[in-house]
């Protein structure tokens, strides 16, 4: 079903976060909502930040003509859940001030930090709102006016990415939507797509915008020629890092950071499609990637101490040790060592090797369509809790996934997937996914 914005008047819409969808007749789903106003300002404290996020999860559902008792249920992200648990009793009346005593469904989940780094809360929401009708079809007129001549559309630079909301633009990899895929290709073929300043700022921006672009289902990430990336350019990063002071090498590990923290907390399945030479920060791009195909040639390598680092970088040595293991993370970080596609298959750091880099590039973009027409908001919930129950005890990990169930068993996708198995087991038509 086409679905329509929810506009909120004298919202900004910055960054291209979303306010909200709706479709006649269907739940209105409340994109993440924070703290900020319209200015882009936040509150200070876990109480004002829970308001403020609150009022705004509520002027979407308002601007649906829909109220507070219509919301059936959230998804609470908190970056800091002992001070939420301490705030309890200043958010209770907070909470019946707005919603006196109606109660959805609710899933408290704990981040490590939300993307706009001041927020300390963000909400997601589903609402059902029964007063919403199919909009009649007009009357067609009986002399239709003459339509104005179109204007002469601007020239699109075939490297921008379009989508109803928001444009992303790059002048450092190339990106293409089809069928709720995103496609990213490194575009330094030259120079085994090394990173430059730019393009990691580039990337980190994409990541944190696709994340919220609903015709964005699944991110498919490779490299142009014959490698995936290579790591910093050694000309325009490595040359121009030495003999910088303490502040400025630590503003560039930080943003470098950035880019690896957009990926994992993009709410959307991203498929690398390793095609060649994947080392240094290219591993970690990899790493940071939820599925890792690999071509027959590729090479894996995470070569900080070769170049007199410390194999901590970028969140390697988080992210690392949970895909193949400590022992072999260990090995992979204090040698550097390069290692092949049928190594990396081995100690399960890559899922699938094929033959070359066109056919690396083919099954990723299959897997990519295969989840682009699964259910989406099932999807961004498992990749939220695979993220999440890291470092939770056993006990807080089965109670956080007992609410993240509760939630999508009222997604309306729970039902389609249950009418589909009764309707002759047809393939389910999960909410917004191609046709």
């Amino acid at each position: 079903m086409a679905t329509e914005e929810v506009i909120v008047p004298g919202w900004p819409t910055p960054r291209g976060y979303a306010n909200g969808r709706v479709g006649h007749g269907e739940p209105v789903h409340v994109g993440g909502q924070i703290a900020w106003d319209a200015a882009g300002k936040f509150p200070e404290g876990m109480a004002a930040q829970f308001a403020a996020t609150l009022d705004n999860v509520l002027a979407v559902v308002r601007a649906a003509n829909g109220t507070p008792v219509d919301v059936a249920a959230m998804t609470v992200f908190v970056t800091d859940i002992p001070a939420y648990r301490a705030a309890v009793k200043e958010l209770g009346p907070i909470w019946r001030e707005r919603f006196g005593k109606h109660y959805p469904a609710m899933a408290l989940l704990g981040v490590s930090a939300l993307v706009e780094p001041l927020a300390l809360i963000e909400i997601e929401a589903i609402a059902y709102i029964e007063t919403l009708e199919t909009p009649e079809t007009p009357e067609t007129p009986e002399t239709p006016e003459t339509p104005e001549t179109p204007e002469t559309p601007e020239t699109r630079d075939p490297r921008d990415l379009r989508g109803d909301r928001r444009m992303i633009t790059s002048t450092s990899f190339a990106s293409e939507l089809h069928h709720g895929v995103v496609t990213i290709t490194l575009d330094r073929p030259t120079r085994r797509n090394a990173l430059t300043f730019e393009v990691y700022e580039e990337l980190a921006q994409a990541f944190e915008d696709l994340g919220r672009l609903e015709e964005v289902r699944a991110i498919v990430i490779t490299g142009r020629g014959a490698g995936f990336c290579s790591g910093g350019d050694q000309d325009d990063i490595i040359k121009k890092l030495l003999g910088r002071d303490t502040p400025a090498l630590l503003a560039f590990t930080r943003a470098t950071g950035r880019l690896i923290q957009a990926m994992r907390q993009c709410r959307r399945p991203i498929v690398a499609a390793v095609n060649g030479v994947a080392v240094g920060a290219g591993g970690v791009i990899a790493c940071a990637s939820d599925f890792r195909i690999a071509a027959a040639g590729a090479r894996f390598g995470f070569i900080f101490p070769q170049v007199g680092l410390c194999g901590a970088d970028m969140g390697i040595t988080y992210l690392l040790p949970r895909i193949v293991g400590l022992g072999h993370a260990s090995e992979l970080l204090f040698f550097g060592d390069l290692i092949d596609a049928e190594r990396a298959l081995t100690i399960g750091l890559v899922n699938r090797v094929t033959p070359d880099a066109e056919s690396c590039v083919k099954l990723a973009l299959e897997w990519a369509h295969r989840l682009a027409r699964g259910p989406a908001f099932a999807h961004a919930m498992t990749k939220q809790m695979i993220e999440s129950e890291h470092a939770m005890p056993l006990a807080d990990a089965i109670e956080a996934e007992a609410q993240a169930q509760a939630l999508c068993m009222q997604h309306p996708d729970f039902a389609e997937a249950h009418a589909a198995f009764k309707d002759n087991r047809r393939a389910p038509r999960f909410r917004g996914a191609p046709e």
